[in-house]
């Protein structure tokens, strides 16, 4: 579920365009990669700086 999704205000979000009616998609593959990547960085970030601590 994602925003759109959210002010759709449905559990299945429809988009009015013109006569044809599609389902909202709000999350790309690509994304979880994305959010993998970021985790992994932030977790190398926050291990560094408490290694530069000691």
């Amino acid at each position: 579920m994602c925003f759109q999704d959210l002010e759709a205000g449905s559990q299945f979000p429809i988009a009015n365009s013109g006569r044809k009616q599609r389902r909202l998609s709000c999350w790309d593959p690509s994304q979880d990669v994305a959010v993998e990547l970021y985790k992994i960085s932030t977790t190398l970030n926050v291990f560094f700086r408490l290694v530069n601590s000691i």
